[in-house]
Order: C-alpha cells, then sequence, then structure tokens
C-alpha cells in the first residue's frame, strides 16, 4: 500500500512585518492597531494606523498570513523600517515576499520662487501741466534723498495766483534728488525729482490734483488796510451878513 503524502501547513514560516517608508526621514505614532494576536489576515491588509505631522498613514501588510505576535502598542513613536507584526505565513510568501506599497509621502508644498526684481532704473519726474501758461513758487518740499515714494504721493506743493495745487509723483521709486528748491519758479515740464524706480514703464501723470480733490486753496486773508479818514475838527466860521468878519489872530 502506498502512503498518502502528506501536505504541508499552508502556514509554517514565521515572517516580520517592517514599517515601509513614509517619507524621507518622517517618523510617526502608532494611534490604532487593527489586529490581534491569531488573526489572519491579507496581503495589503491595512494592520495598523500611523499619525505623523500632517496625516493619519494607514499601513497594509506585505504578505498574508496568520498574526503570531504585535510588536508594537499604541502610542510608540516609529519609523522606516519598525517591526510591526510577526506572521506566520506559506513558504511561497516567504521565499518571495511581494513588498507592500508604502503611502504615499505627504510632499512639502514647494514655496514659488519669487521673480526677480526687474533692472532699477533713473527716472526724472517733471511737473504736470498747471494750466495754458501757468507758473508759479514752490512753497512747500514733503520728500528727501532716500525717502521711498508711491505712484500719486504728494512730493511737493506749488502756489499760483489762485491755488496752492499739491504735485502727485508719476511713479513709484527712491527719491535720488530733489531738482528744485523753496522759491523757485516753476512751470508745466520742469524737472523736480530724479527717482530709482523699478524700471516699469510710468504712466502719463496725473492732473496737479489726485483722485477728483479738489486743488488746496489758499487760505491766507488778503492784508486790508483799514485806513480812516481824518477828521478835520475845526469849525467853519459862519459868516452873518452885514457885519465883517473878524480876522484871525496869527
Amino acid at each position: 500500500m502506498i502512503a498518502e503524502k502528506q501536505l504541508p501547513e499552508p502556514y509554517t514560516m514565521s515572517y516580520e512585518y517592517k514599517l515601509p517608508s513614509m517619507g524621507d526621514g518622517v517618523t510617526g505614532k502608532i494611534i490604532n492597531i487593527l489586529v490581534k494576536p491569531g488573526d489572519t489576515v491579507d496581503k495589503e491588509q491595512i494592520v495598523v494606523v500611523v499619525g505623523t505631522d500632517k496625516v493619519d498613514a494607514e499601513m497594509p501588510v506585505d504578505a498574508a498570513g496568520v498574526v503570531e505576535e504585535v510588536l508594537v502598542k499604541v502610542g510608540d513613536e516609529v519609523g522606516d523600517g519598525h517591526l510591526i507584526l510577526r506572521l506566520k505565513t506559506s513558504e511561497a510568501a516567504q521565499t518571495n515576499p511581494t513588498s507592500a506599497p508604502a503611502p504615499a509621502p505627504v510632499q512639502a508644498a514647494t514655496p514659488a520662487l519669487a521673480p526677480a526684481p526687474p533692472a532699477s532704473a533713473i527716472h526724472e519726474f517733471r511737473l504736470p501741466d498747471m494750466g495754458d501758461g501757468v507758473t508759479g513758487k514752490v512753497i512747500s518740499i514733503l520728500v528727501n534723498p532716500g525717502d521711498k515714494v508711491e505712484k500719486d504721493q504728494i512730493v511737493l506743493v506749488v502756489g499760483t495766483d489762485k491755488v496752492d495745487a499739491e504735485m502727485p509723483v508719476d511713479t513709484a521709486g527712491t527719491v535720488q534728488e530733489v531738482l528744485v528748491k523753496v522759491g523757485d519758479e516753476v512751470g508745466g515740464g520742469a524737472p523736480v525729482l530724479r527717482l530709482q524706480t523699478s524700471g516699469t514703464p510710468t504712466a502719463p501723470a496725473p492732473p496737479p490734483t489726485t483722485n477728483n480733490q479738489q486743488p488746496t486753496t489758499d487760505h491766507r486773508q488778503p492784508t486790508t488796510h483799514s485806513r480812516r479818514p481824518t477828521t478835520d475838527n475845526r469849525q467853519p466860521t459862519t459868516l452873518k451878513p452885514g457885519l465883517p468878519s473878524t480876522p484871525h489872530a496869527p
């Protein structure tokens, strides 16, 4: 009688499941264990959950078998290659273990590269037209060399016969040189400032008063000369008819 061939037990080999990489140097804590000794697990079954600074990663086992021992506990700090489970597996699984797909590492957002600053340029701000042939005197200069100015910022005040006009600069930049001084007579097109700008083309200069602001009027009251009339307190001499006038003593 031929002896019947004895089949091997389905799970006879011991296999240790190690944590796959969660990213370069990434570690985390065990926050949930989903199996216990004696449980049968399938390949790629989730067995533990690891919490990192950014995500809670579900970890799939890389071989089928029976859980022999759980080698971690909730709260343990774990990383790439840390022992998690000991399994009883089949010989085929042990001979050719297939690594479980590692969870997609959480990529830190790559900060956008700041655009290269545009080349600097020198811009000469000229006084905009204040009216046909209108000129005035610089009565106030509101910036100094080295000051940073924004587009449409008031940089000087020009007094004309009728108003004191606030003059806005036509581009942003850094004041390199002030080309006028208080008391200078200026008109449309007169160079006022030299600025270092970012090199962006400048828009045409706005009118002297920006954002529909009314020009600043000169509230200086003209000096009124109140000359009192001189009153002659000398009483006129009344002449009576028929009588000679008395001459005044010298």
